[in-house]
C-alpha cells in the first residue's frame, strides 16, 4: 500500500509541475558547483541539480570525471518557472 501511495504522489507531483509552467534545461560549463551557485540566485529558478553527461563509463566517480578519464562533462539540471524567467535569461 505504501508503494502505491508513493507512486500516486510522484505522479501528482510531476503533473503539478507541468501545470505550473515549470521547465528544465541542462548546461555544461566546467565545475557544476560553481554553476549551481550562479543559477540559484536567479528569480524563477526553483532547483539546480549537479550531475554528469556523456562519457563511456557507467556510474562514474567524481575523481575520475575531473581527471578526464571517463569522457563525462560536469553538468547541471535547472528547473525553472517560465512565468518568472526564460531560457534566454538563463543563458545571460
Amino acid at each position: 500500500m505504501i508503494k502505491i501511495n508513493i507512486i500516486v504522489f510522484l505522479l501528482l507531483f510531476n503533473t503539478n509541475l507541468l501545470a505550473q509552467n515549470f521547465d528544465k534545461v541542462y548546461f555544461g560549463g566546467g565545475c557544476f558547483w560553481c554553476m549551481e551557485e550562479s543559477f540559484d540566485t536567479i528569480d524563477g529558478v526553483l532547483k539546480t541539480t549537479s550531475g554528469y553527461s556523456g562519457g563511456h563509463v557507467p556510474n562514474p566517480k567524481y575523481e575520475d570525471v575531473v581527471k578526464n578519464s571517463t569522457g563525462h562533462y560536469e553538468t547541471i539540471e535547472i528547473t525553472y518557472n517560465q512565468k518568472k524567467t526564460n531560457f534566454s535569461k538563463l543563458l545571460d
